[in-house]
């Protein structure tokens, strides 16, 4: 009907509005659940979050992929993450690479070269611009390209040359494709090739220096290799000698950045902050290009979160995950960034990512809350029930009484009770929609106090019950769908009460 237009459009919204909510809340904690399935391989730690001296908040643990029960890693060496989402390791214990997907379950392995020869101890692995990836191996001394599939192509040859002698470790590629790669055969050195695999530099010699800010170019067993993709410079990770050694693309030295412990894998994160594995430190450092130490994560340890001799690692800009083999403890841990907020406001932080279980709570009570029970009383049964002496009763019985404006300054001095407690202080007034006020006039042909109080009945979220006398008001609420009692329906269901009293 057109004169019921209104009053129809708005509990539809308004079911709408609820129904949303629930879906929303319903969405919430199934992506919660979600969250929980993917990062339960093994229990969160309690890792202490900030360290005095942190200038920024370290990243924090999620899970580790052991490869167990299908698959187990043994001894694992490196990780890298590939541009199809998978995530390939050296498996060094079973002369393999593994491949897990980011969940870490278990998808393949390869280790199949050519006339039946096989990886025997693969250590470093690198994905190039088209996908391919290669794997050193220390004890067949070269690198091997394979497919993203672990199909074998071809051993890389360095300056094109079957005959190249040397004992390869960490390779990476910068934007153009160029590749560097540390080797410790004769000479403990950073060679760097072109794409097509010619020798463009070598740089170093074998050295141990007393510190670590002396004579620069000078190696001992150089393990990791990164390229700053802003500038294009070469970090090298000189372990033994517990520095950080730094070159252009071309070879040249720049600087030295002293670490602690014995450096291997490094990588750059999104900020271009350098991820430093300490094998001996069993944990990752977090250092600015300037050398300043900005954070570390990972203890000694075999749990959760605990490293025995970690060595290499990899970062994902898209997810912000950090994948380290936690080698001794044969597994592969991840851990993520958080939000980019300062160290000052980590406490907070924690404390609401704690406590995200509060968030869905805090629905249910917020939907509790608004189901609570209201009475509205209209004049002919607040009269009905000080006429029988039963208000006190009521009032007892019957919580959140509210009526409206109008018989609220009629009643406000009304005393209830041997207490004498004053109306005003007990009931409410209670707001109403004043265009449905009009239409439930002219809908159910109610005089406006009526049509006021039914319309009061309809505004809210709480459960609404309507106590009333007028039987035409009575019948417009069972319309509108809105319960009701009259005087005689609460006698019948307080009554023994109110005879044993009254």
């Amino acid at each position: 009907m057109a004169t019921t237009g209104s009053y129809q459009e708005r509990r539809v919204r308004r079911r709408v509005i609820a129904l949303i909510l629930l879906l929303l809340a319903l969405a919430l904690a199934a992506w919660l659940l979600y969250n929980y399935y993917v990062n339960r391989t093994v229990p969160i730690p309690n890792v202490e979050a900030v360290k005095p001296g942190d200038k920024i908040l370290p990243p924090e643990y999620l899970f580790s992929i052991d490869g167990i029960p299908q698959s187990p890693l043994r001894k694992p060496q490196d990780a890298i993450v590939h541009p199809n989402g998978k995530i390939y390791v050296t498996d060094t214990g079973n002369g393999r690479v593994a491949v897990f997907d980011r969940n870490g379950r278990f998808l393949s392995s390869f280790r199949d070269l050519i006339n039946g020869k096989t990886l025997m101890r693969p250590i470093y692995l690198a994905v190039d611009n088209a996908g391919l990836i290669y794997v050193s191996d220390r004890e067949l001394s070269n690198i091997f390209i394979f497919k993203e599939d672990g199909k074998f192509l071809r051993p890389f040859l360095p300056d094109r040359r079957t005959d190249f002698e040397w004992k390869p470790l960490e390779i990476t590629f910068d934007k153009q494709g160029n590749l560097f790669i540390t080797d410790i055969l004769k000479v403990h050195h950073l060679l760097g090739f072109a794409r097509d695999g010619k020798l463009r530099f070598s740089v170093g010699a074998t050295g141990q220096v007393v510190k670590a800010t002396d004579t620069p170019e000078k190696f001992s067993f150089p393990n990791g290799v990164a390229v700053d993709r802003g500038k294009g410079d070469v970090y090298v990770a000189d372990s033994d000698n517990g520095r950080i050694q730094v070159f252009d693309n071309k070879g040249k030295f720049i600087k030295l950045l002293p670490t602690t412990g014995l450096p291997r894998g490094i990588v750059f994160d999104h900020r271009g902050r350098l991820l430093i594995v300490d094998t001996l430190g069993h944990n990752v450092m977090v250092y600015d290009k300037k050398g300043d130490t900005l954070t570390t994560f990972g203890v000694g340890g075999y749990g959760p979160g605990q490293f025995q001799y970690p060595n290499g690692l990899d970062f994902s800009k898209s997810d912000r995950r950090i994948y380290v083999t936690d080698r001794e403890n044969n597994r592969v841990q991840v851990w993520v960034y958080g939000p980019e907020i300062a160290p000052s406001l980590a406490g907070p932080v924690k404390a609401i990512k704690n406590w995200w279980w509060l968030l869905p709570l805090a629905l249910l009570l917020w939907y509790l809350w608004s189901k609570r029970k209201k009475h509205v009383m209209h004049e002919d049964f607040l009269k009905a029930a000080v006429s029988t002496n039963m208000l006190e009763l009521v009032v007892k019985k019957l919580k959140r009484l509210h009526v409206t404006e109008e018989v609220m300054e009629r009643y406000k001095d009304l005393e209830i009770g041997e207490e004498k407690k004053k109306f005003e202080d007990v009931f409410r007034i209670k707001s109403h929609f004043e265009d449905l006020v009009d239409e439930f006039m002219k809908e159910f042909k109610l005089a406006q106090p009526e049509a006021t109080i039914l319309s009061a009945s309809k505004k809210g979220m709480a459960r609404i019950v309507l106590l009333a006398e007028d039987e035409a008001l009575l019948d417009a609420a069972d319309a509108v769908e809105v319960k009701n009692m009259n005087f005689g329906d609460f006698l019948e269901k307080y009554g023994e009460e109110a005879d044993a009293r009254y």
